[in-house]
């Protein structure tokens, strides 16, 4: 009698894994080919939308469709009420970073308006990527929002950092206005001016990081 309630919950135990396997495999490729009909009754049947990719960076669906431009499912992914809007892969990055990585500011908007962090304190933060990018409105927005100017990782670089690196002296100039340090250095004692130098930006550039020692 006991094995034979051993083997019936063992055989349970086995379809519910296959079950999940099942749902698991349509889930990450319906967030890959914005496939929403295909999503839904999953989700509807208790699939939790946090769910995330078992290899690679640990991709949860939103970020994983945010990368394929899987509109439909973004924004049925944005309608489950435990959706974790702000869950990072292994690289600590979130779903907003990746839109804003992509330059879709509309959809970056509308994350920030279901409730996203504009803020990822001690890592590479939303701002960081819109200062590399030169994306300009973005950098607004962010900043209207309450993002940190002087946002440090880990190495200490800060979203002015990468703009001196990478952008143009517009968008230099707005984190400036907004009250980024010039003098905010990494770990390697490397000012925005060190870097903007580095790279060859442009005396523009070079004029407004310049500053006396590193804080």
């Amino acid at each position: 009698m006991i094995l034979k309630h051993f083997s019936a919950a063992a055989a349970a135990l086995l379809f519910s894994v296959s079950a999940y396997a099942g749902s698991y495999d349509e889930a990450i490729t319906a967030a890959v080919t914005n496939d929403a009909d295909a999503l839904a009754p999953l989700l509807e049947k208790g699939l939790d939308p946090n769910t995330a990719t078992t290899g690679g960076t640990g991709e949860p669906l939103l970020m994983l469709a945010i990368r394929n431009h899987s509109g439909k499912v973004v924004d049925l992914l944005l309608k489950q009420k435990n959706l974790k809007i702000d869950q990072g892969n292994a690289l600590n990055e979130t779903p907003l970073m990746i839109a804003v990585f992509l330059k879709d500011n509309p959809l970056a908007k509308k994350l920030i308006a279901r409730g996203a962090n504009v803020n990822n304190p001690r890592h590479w933060s939303p701002l960081h990527y819109a200062a590399s990018a030169g994306n300009k409105d973005m950098v607004a927005y962010l900043i209207s929002k309450g993002a940190d100017v002087n946002a440090r990782t880990l190495r200490g670089i800060t979203p002015l950092y990468m703009a001196a690196r990478e952008a143009d002296a517009k968008t230099v100039q707005m984190l400036l206005q907004a009250g980024a340090r010039k003098d905010f250095c990494t770990n390697d004692e490397l000012a925005p001016y060190d870097i903007a130098k580095q790279r060859r930006n442009s005396e523009e550039v070079l004029k407004l990081l310049e500053y006396d020692h590193c804080r």
